[in-house]
């Protein structure tokens, strides 16, 4: 394993050093600045848009739409097994070739004239094709896009070079190589998600999920306790192409910090930390000595130091995704632009396995009941941040070190894009 493959190794920048430069709020705002995002961004980024769970079988499909880039695509399983990425367009006249979210063919058959693509793309039959005078199939082939996976998720590349800048593996260090392996090796079943269209710039969907600064006053009632820097480790990697940061969230220790006040704790909260595998209460899986659950098959995936108090890790995939993963459960948020003031949202939670009794269910509910909760809660301020950007009432915006996550996904923007 490289030094880029194992975090242990790898030499990172303490938040405190990768700058302290003011952001510029005209980036949220501004349709030139999002004009350029969208050429030196979204075309060129590895795009998180599915599980490979989703098309097991050959003739498996799902589609999915990049409104940041008006993009159709389609994701299916060949005949050979191999997996492809098509824009989901008739190369007859631009008709649609799959209108439903996922399905599964024999062939791709467009409904408008009826053109039939076999599953590597290619035409198998043109109705009445002595009509066109010097059809060449070849040339008529799906368009393809750039696909590979990782940890069992399927990620596309709009590059329209023969092969994206960088692979997706560059992309992803210095995610741990063993986190891979218990992404896609685990019987992850999707249980729960929401979406959500929010008038805000997809940045400050971001940035509200890369720092635990807001912890302390915004989730007072649903989370509750004091987290300060001890709990809340920021790693930056400033010479990463997709992964900016990472944030490992620590609860605090009860026994060094007597004036800590303990998490407010309903009893469906006590019982789901009896019961859960994993919960910001409860350290009875934090350390590998703890019970036997999964994550411990793959040393390093998760809790790199090992410590007693860990909770979770929070890794941001560039552009937009937030990835936060846990023992024995992860979940998902990505972002994807609709206009500079406009972004859909999506929330979706995994658990290995199903509840092998009700303890384990109960702790299921509660735990995406609960964190729903928390998530809303960030939610309540994106709409007014961006009011208050397109209003000119504050010009730029000022980080702490805490808030470290937020420097260097913005830093990162900087780097691809400029500075306004």
């Amino acid at each position: 394993m490289s030094e880029i493959d194992n975090p242990h190794k790898m030499a990172w920048t303490p938040i405190r050093d990768v700058g302290k430069a003011e952001i510029p709020v005209s980036r949220y705002v501004s349709d030139d600045y999002y004009a350029r995002e969208k050429e030196r961004i979204w075309k060129r980024s590895w795009l998180m848009i599915g599980r490979e769970s989703d098309v097991s079988k050959p003739g498996n499909f799902f589609t999915f739409y990049l409104h940041v880039l008006s993009t159709l695509v389609i994701v299916i399983r060949g005949k050979d097994g191999e997996l492809r990425a098509f824009h989901n367009v008739c190369q007859h006249r631009g008709a649609q070739l799959k209108h439903e979210n996922c399905g599964s063919c024999k062939y791709l058959t467009c409904n408008f004239h009826g053109w039939v693509y076999d599953l590597d793309g290619s035409i198998r039959d043109v109705p009445q094709s002595d009509q066109f005078e010097g059809l060449d199939f070849d040339k008529r082939h799906l368009k393809p896009i750039h696909l590979d996976t990782w940890g069992g998720f399927v990620f596309i590349n709009l590059d329209p070079a023969d092969e994206p800048e960088h692979t997706l593996a560059e992309w992803l260090a210095p995610m741990p190589g063993p986190l891979g392996e218990y992404f896609a090796k685990e019987n992850w079943i999707w249980r729960v998600g929401w979406k959500g269209i929010f008038d805000a710039n997809w940045k400050i969907m971001v940035d509200v999920q890369l720092e635990g600064y807001h912890v302390n006053a915004l989730h007072a009632k649903t989370i509750g306790g004091v987290f300060g820097p001890d709990q809340l480790r920021n790693l930056a990697f400033p010479d990463m192409p997709g992964m900016p940061t990472k944030l490992e969230f620590l609860r605090p220790d009860v026994s060094k910090d007597k004036s800590f006040r303990r998490p407010i704790q309903t009893p469906v909260m006590q019982a789901a930390a009896e019961y859960g595998a994993s919960s910001p209460f409860t350290d009875k899986d934090a350390s590998s000595g703890g019970i036997p659950l999964r994550a411990h098959h793959y040393p390093g995936a998760i809790n790199r130091r090992d410590d007693p108090l860990w909770i979770f890790d929070d890794y941001q995939i560039f552009p937009n995704v937030v990835m936060m993963a846990q023992t024995d459960h992860m979940w998902l948020q990505r972002v994807w632009p609709i206009s500079p003031h406009r972004t859909a949202w999506e929330f979706e939670w995994y658990f290995i396995d199903r509840p092998k009794d009700f303890g384990e269910w109960f702790a299921w509910e509660q735990a995406y009941c609960h964190f729903r909760d928390v998530t809303t809660q960030d939610m309540v301020n994106v709409e007014g941040m961006q009011k208050a950007y397109r209003a000119g009432s504050i010009d730029t915006m000022i980080v702490s070190d805490i808030e470290g996550g937020v420097r260097s996904f913005q830093d990162k923007v900087t780097q691809i894009v400029g500075e306004k």
